[in-house]
């Protein structure tokens, strides 16, 4: 069973608010709308995480990393298997990458998939999240440049 309730919400102009955390608690909210991607004002990026399937994670449990939100709801839609749904708002800040490498290295036997859109910019992404787990793998869309346009 998908999750991603107790994640998202819906503003008051109708755009759907995905919810960042760091160790401490909510960060701020990830934005999407017709037209329109961003971050609400007066918070700050950490790491959209939402976890589908039961708990406790399966002993060698999926995470899967997605540059959007919406990114890794579109990737389940495609893949619906349980797992850890992360994403960081299209940019990682140092306080990000130190988030994310403490997340993958908490689940060593995990499968990572990284479902980071396609154009070049991301490539950047995808090795510093192989520097961090090697292991690793690319999962690319199936058309389009990210998983939300598939």
């Amino acid at each position: 069973m998908a999750v991603f309730t107790d994640h998202v919400r819906i503003d008051t102009r109708g755009n759907v608010a995905f919810r960042h955390n760091d160790r401490n608690g909510v960060t701020g909210w990830e934005i999407k709308g017709k037209g329109y991607t961003g971050f609400a004002a007066g918070g700050r990026k950490a790491l959209f995480a939402c976890r589908t399937g039961t708990e406790p994670p399966a002993p060698h449990p999926r995470l899967v990393i997605a540059e959007s939100a919406i990114d890794a709801m579109s990737f389940y839609q495609f893949n619906p298997s349980p797992g850890l749904f992360l994403s960081f708002a299209g940019s990682l800040s140092p306080d990000q990458r130190d988030l994310l490498a403490d997340v993958l290295e908490r689940y060593p036997d995990a499968e990572i998939l990284m479902a980071t859109d396609t154009d070049t910019e991301v490539e950047g992404f995808a090795a510093l999240i192989q520097s961090i787990r090697p292991d690793a793998r690319r999962a690319r869309s199936p058309q389009g440049k990210d998983w939300n346009d598939a």
